[in-house]
């Protein structure tokens, strides 16, 4: 059967998972109200109802009768479209809707009504459909090098500013450490790291906060959360920043000497 844009709808009349239920009447959701198509696509519409409910030739609802169907769906507050009806009578068909009583192979406005009022509070209970989740692609080697590369460069104008790196996570110093540029001896990273002490003492005390005093000596006894190593791999990378400032060397000459 075809809709009025020439496009096949097709219903499997057995076994609709209610999964299957659900994208149909999200389709049927997004479909032009019966009254807002023409008169023809709903004469199909009811031709479908009546295949499924296997009415004899003798049962079927006569011209009269057809009118009277007619006028009552095409009627404003008839919010249905024909995919719904379609939808509504394979339900029945199915005997998955709380109306089931026989149809007694007559096919009146009356039962019609049943049907569909069934079909109504059968989609209120439907699960919500879930959007689909969206994937996110992992960015290639290329595009992770370009990235922390921009990193790179902002920390480095942080500092020439005469601010100290900020460097969350230690991305940018955990990057150029891989690389091999941060070649600071043993006894210079003793030494950052006893200054990240005295800063984070600092801090605390700065902030005149007896509990975050406490919390942040209690830290570092403990080196809780490694902040000590965080802190004094901040200093590094500002230090290191500021050596290739002094030397008033171009920031990219770095990666040559590496070579």
């Amino acid at each position: 059967m075809e809709n009025q844009n020439g496009l096949t709808q097709t219903h499997s009349v057995s076994g609709t998972s209610q999964s299957n239920m659900i994208e149909m009447v999200t389709v049927s959701k997004r479909s032009p109200r019966v009254r807002e198509e023409n008169k023809e696509i709903l004469n199909q519409t009811l031709k479908y109802c009546f295949a499924l409910m296997a009415l004899r030739d003798q049962n079927l609802p006569s011209e009269a009768e057809r009118n009277v169907l007619f006028d009552y769906v095409l009627r404003s507050d008839f919010n249905y479209s024909n995919l719904d009806i379609k939808n509504a009578f394979i339900l029945y068909t199915q005997k998955k809707l709380d109306y089931t009583e026989s149809h007694f192979q007559f096919f009146s406005v009356l039962f019609l009504e049943n049907v569909m009022q069934s079909y109504k509070r059968y989609i209120i209970n439907l699960p919500k459909p879930q959007p689909k989740p969206i994937v996110q692609e992992e960015p290639s080697p290329a595009e992770i090098e370009a990235i922390m590369y921009q990193a790179f460069i902002r920390e480095y104008e942080t500092v020439k500013r005469g601010e100290k790196a900020i460097d969350y996570g230690n991305a940018v110093y955990e990057w150029m450490d891989k690389k091999g540029l941060i070649k600071f001896s043993a006894q210079r990273k003793m030494k950052f790291y006893q200054q990240a002490i005295n800063n984070l003492k600092s801090q605390a005390y700065k902030n005149r906060t007896a509990n975050l005093v406490q919390d942040t000596m209690r830290a570092i006894e403990v080196n809780k959360g490694d902040i000590v190593v965080t802190e004094a791999k901040k200093i590094a990378l500002t230090v290191f920043f500021q050596e290739i400032i002094e030397l008033d060397m171009d920031i990219n000459e770095i990666f040559n000497l590496n070579d």
